[in-house]
């Protein structure tokens, strides 16, 4: 009898471990391939009809973290469509802003660089609405110098640069609402190391 239940709580142990090693990991049930047509669908329909509904559907299709894979985007962002989510995003607009940062998790280094200069870049542009969606997104940020010390082509010695973070500095200091102080902060401690 004692080797019956023995033998009956093995079986159930290895039919646990089965079922273990078989289901996928939180998040990572959806292969590359699966999520870049997912991505690529919400694109195309982004690209027909550049709407906040649209890219809220992108950043949707987007896991909210990184899970381990990286997916080739290059139709996304070496194609003159990527400019209709660039204007939206400097415009101001949440929706498009977010699609930038959830991009983050599923890019490449090189795509990863890019999106990272776009934010940066928007800090010139309307650092009021930089600091209100580096709040809203940060959880998408490990740090925020990969973002605002972030100026594209320029090398960090060059001149060029040193305007850029001149700049980026003297626009951080133009927002004067509360809300945003502490990350203001944050961010100017940053670009005057």
């Amino acid at each position: 009898m004692e080797l019956e239940v023995n033998k009956n709580k093995t079986v159930i142990f290895a039919v646990l471990i089965i079922i273990l090693i078989a289901t996928p990991v939180s998040g990572q049930e959806m292969m590359p391939q699966e999520l870049k047509k997912r991505v690529l669908s919400a694109w195309e329909k982004y690209i027909y009809w550049p709407s906040p509904e649209n890219a809220r559907e992108i950043a949707n299709t987007i896991p909210e973290k990184w899970i381990g894979i990286t997916i080739d985007l290059s139709e996304i962002f070496y194609d003159e469509d990527f400019k209709i989510l660039e204007i939206n995003m400097f415009s101001g607009e949440k929706e498009a802003i977010g699609v930038i940062y959830k991009m983050k998790n599923i890019s490449d280094a090189a795509q990863h660089e890019m999106l990272n200069y776009e934010l940066g870049y928007l800090i010139r542009i309307n650092p009021r609405v930089f600091l209100r969606e580096l709040v809203r997104n940060r959880r998408y940020v490990a740090d925020i110098a990969e973002i605002i010390m972030n100026y594209g082509s320029f090398a960090p010695d060059n001149r060029a640069a040193d305007y850029e973070r001149r700049a980026r500095i003297k626009a951080l200091e133009s927002v004067n609402e509360k809300e945003f102080s502490e990350i203001k902060e944050e961010c100017l401690n940053v670009l005057r190391k």
